[in-house]
């Protein structure tokens, strides 16, 4: 899945953290702040969490209402989406359809003829959330059909027939579009965080291309990612470092890579990340889980 080559492995695991890191907010976004996705989604959830199925839990339609309330607060409000922000928020989606729709016009996946992992990372948002909500769905199919097709592409890929079919050598051109967007958004919102980390602030406020995101929770394992960014340029051999740092001057995404110095997540100490005990970007007494929803009370049902 990852590719070989180490500059072209390079550069997916930067897209990687971009699409992983950066779309959660339109994401979140997209499916919490349209009545309709609301509607959808926070029914599938609050079903999941077992509403209704006993005299202990609420209502299906008073749970729906609940974990709209809390993923509304939380993960938009929470992080920054406000009337000042909305507009950038589902730009940011835009742009990404807009980037992915050439390269995905031209080539089944984006590295070459199977998946890699820039595609699994990209499916998280456009699968999981894009694809399966109301709002983004519609403005895929529209604006990026070859993203919509690549979608289901991707779903339906198997090893069994994909897995020898080749992935390119090299980072083709037409990827400096996302190269450089990963390096106006998501590695700025990597360097704000990593220097309020720094300086032991709980929230910071983010400006990337012009708009200011305020009060977003400062999180170790986001440091953590831009650590492991690092890491990854100083263990290239030389010719492929320097390739990598041409590409990423050329887009615009070197220096906010390397902007802060001196910089310690302390997330994942012992190196057993994603199986490590770490921090989330979203504290945890902000959350509700299904314990929370069957101990809260509600008017006019037994406990």
């Amino acid at each position: 899945m990852t590719p070989t080559e180490p500059v072209a492995r390079f550069l997916s695991l930067l897209v990687e953290d971009f699409a992983d890191e950066w779309l959660w907010r339109p994401a979140m976004h997209y499916r919490w702040s349209y009545a309709a996705d609301r509607l959808h989604r926070g029914i599938r959830l609050a079903t999941e969490m077992g509403a209704g199925a006993s005299g202990r839990t609420p209502p299906l339609a008073a749970a729906r209402r609940l974990v709209a309330q809390r993923q509304l607060g939380t993960f938009v409000r929470g992080d920054g989406v406000d009337d000042t922000t909305r507009r950038h928020v589902e730009e940011a989606y835009l742009r990404v359809l807009d980037r992915l729709q050439p390269i995905l016009a031209t080539r089944p996946h984006l590295l070459g003829e199977r998946p890699s992992l820039v595609d699994i990372a990209f499916m998280g948002p456009m699968f999981r959330h894009f694809a399966l909500d109301p709002t983004p769905a519609r403005l895929m199919v529209e604006r990026a059909p070859a993203v919509w097709e690549w979608v289901a592409r991707t779903w339906n890929a198997r090893g069994s027939t994909l897995g020898e079919r080749p992935l390119l050598d090299v980072v083709p051109d037409d990827w400096d579009p996302l190269l450089a967007e990963s390096g106006a958004t998501h590695l700025e919102q990597l360097d704000a965080n990593a220097r309020a980390h720094a300086a032991g602030a709980a929230n910071h406020d983010l400006t990337v291309q012009g708009v200011t995101y305020r009060d977003l929770p400062t999180s170790p394992y986001r440091v953590w990612c831009l650590e492991r960014l690092r890491q990854g340029y100083e263990a290239l051999d030389e010719p492929s470092a320097t390739t990598v740092r041409a590409r990423l001057e050329s887009v615009g995404a070197w220096e906010p890579l390397w902007r802060t110095t001196g910089i310690a997540s302390g997330h994942d100490p012992d190196g057993t990340a994603p199986f490590c005990t770490g921090s989330r970007v979203i504290p945890d007494e902000l959350t509700i889980g299904r314990s929370a929803l069957h101990r809260r009370r509600w008017p006019g049902r037994r406990r």
